[in-house]
Formats: C-alpha cells, sequence, structure tokens
C-alpha cells in the first residue's frame, strides 16, 4: 500500500525495515474476494518478523491466509511503535499511535474500497483497536485528540488475543508513577481495591474471585473502554459484529475479571501451555 496519496502518513516506515508494514494490491484494478484483514500487534513488536520472539509480528498469519486464497491486497500490517523492547514499560494509549492506527484503518478500507473488514490484534493492539474503533476523544497529558465518530460497523469480526482490558495487577499505585505503561490516565493501571472507596485487606487484585463482584477504579481508557464512564463517553458499545476474545490457562484474573476477555464477545478460546506470544503465533491453524 505504497501510494503516494498517503505517503505523508509513511505506513511502510523503512527506517525500521522492510518488515514494518504489509499490504497491497499488485495492479490497480485488483479485485478482492474477502474482507481485508488488518492486524495490529503489541507492545514493542511490530508489522511482521523480525527475528525475535517479542518481535514476531504478524508473519506467521499472513502467510496462513495467503496459504488459504486470500492475497495481499486482502491482508494489511502496520508498525505503530519503534519495536525497542527496552521502552516497552514507556508506552501507553498516546494520541500519536492511536491516531496512526486509526489512519491506517481508515486508509485500508478507502484502498481496498472495502466496506467491511477484519481485525486481528493482539496485546496492547488489542486496547489500541478498541479505541480507534469507538473513536471519540483522546487526552494523553501533552495532547488531546478526536479520532473520529465510532466505525465498529465496519468491522465485521474483530479478534483480541492475549488482551489486558481490565489492566495487569502489576500496574497499582507504586507502578502508574513510575511506569507510563501502568498510567491512570492512559496505561494499564487496574486499581488499588476491590471496590473503589471501600478497601478490603483481604481480597487483592491477583486474589479476587468473579464472586467478590469487585469494580475497582482503572485507568481513564480502560473505564472508558469497558464502558465506565457514562456521563463523558457514552455506554459500552460492541466493537464490531462477531467479536472473539483468545487467551492462555495462564491468563490471570483482575480483580475478579479474565482481563483477555473483551466484553460483547461472541466465542471465547483458553489454549493451553502456551505463553503471550506463542497465542499469536501458534493459533493460526486453529
Amino acid at each position: 500500500m505504497y501510494s503516494a496519496a498517503y505517503a505523508d502518513d509513511n505506513f511502510p516506515a523503512l527506517h525500521l525495515g522492510i518488515n514494518a508494514s504489509y499490504g497491497g494490491k499488485e495492479y490497480k484494478e485488483q479485485s478482492l474476494k474477502h474482507n481485508p484483514g488488518v492486524f495490529i500487534h503489541g507492545n514493542s513488536d511490530g508489522a511482521l518478523d523480525a527475528g525475535t520472539e517479542f518481535s514476531s509480528g504478524f508473519s506467521a498469519s499472513t502467510e496462513y491466509f495467503l496459504s488459504k486464497g486470500y492475497t495481499s491486497a486482502e491482508l494489511y500490517a502496520v508498525t505503530w511503535g519503534d519495536r525497542q523492547l527496552d521502552k516497552s514499560f514507556t508506552r501507553k494509549h498516546t494520541c500519536a499511535s492511536l491516531k496512526r492506527v486509526r489512519k491506517f484503518v481508515e486508509v485500508v478500507m478507502d484502498y481496498a474500497k472495502a466496506e467491511k473488514i477484519d481485525i486481528i490484534v493482539h496485546s496492547m493492539g488489542v486496547t489500541l483497536a478498541r479505541k480507534i474503533t469507538e473513536g471519540g476523544l483522546v487526552y494523553d497529558n501533552t495532547d488531546l485528540c478526536h479520532l473520529g465518530i465510532t466505525v465498529n460497523k465496519n468491522v465485521k469480526s474483530f479478534l483480541g488475543i492475549a488482551a489486558a482490558n481490565y489492566g495487569l495487577c502489576m500496574c497499582n499505585d507504586e507502578t502508574s508513577d513510575s511506569m507510563h505503561v501502568c498510567g491512570k490516565i492512559l496505561g494499564f493501571y487496574s486499581g488499588s481495591e476491590c471496590k473503589y472507596g471501600k478497601w478490603d485487606r483481604d481480597i487483592t487484585c491477583a486474589s479476587a474471585r468473579p464472586e467478590d463482584e469487585c469494580d475497582p477504579d482503572t485507568s481513564i481508557l480502560l473505564r472508558h473502554l469497558n464502558g465506565k464512564v457514562h456521563d463523558k463517553y457514552g455506554p459500552l458499545i460492541k466493537d464490531a459484529g462477531e467479536v472473539y476474545s483468545f487467551y492462555s490457562e495462564e491468563d490471570v484474573f483482575v480483580f475478579g475479571r479474565k482481563t483477555s476477555v473483551i466484553p460483547f464477545s461472541s466465542g471465547v478460546i483458553v489454549f493451553l501451555n502456551m505463553k503471550h506470544h506463542q497465542l499469536k503465533t501458534d493459533t493460526v491453524v486453529c
């Protein structure tokens, strides 16, 4: 997808190498037989495999779909970060990252002349994609941006792999001040108590179970995505026509909720003996 019309967006990101993006027609009038699939990676990863476990991208996924009759005109991936693993704790859902991913989705739909797309996302890419699908305002301490209208009606299916929809237990009051990724505005802050304003020393983020009915005060972004700020952002919405969640048996409870399960999931699959990145690379034949 290297059209001059999108040159200013620098989606190829060749300064990161030739594996920083994927997708595009082989010739201008190439027709599509499938809805375009858009792949959005997680923290410190990228579009395609860069040769390490933590930067494997979606090479396995694109190869699988190509083997099933898809073409490069129907598969698209973009890199939204710098792929530096040592900076993983500095990342958050910034306006810059959100606007880049949102614009990429809009460009794919325009370029492919598609009314519907499918989205496959991993890790932090899940919450990024949920936010750009829902649109609206974002405030990230240094910037205020509007991502546009909700486009969930243009997303036929949404597959979220190994997400942190309710935050991470490592993201508490202490780490929220020292690591951007755990921030209370645009990070994965999971809250400090089971029920906001009601401290119970016997119930912690990791020990809480569904029957505790916890409702912690998570980061502003996560509260928005999960429909907890009705007055400012409106009610919880479904991110696509069909929503699916993949996660590992090792996926932890976060204040009694499976953090990898997206609200309104039509289907949930739990995989055994798989690590975080394996869920993305080793489930393509399921």
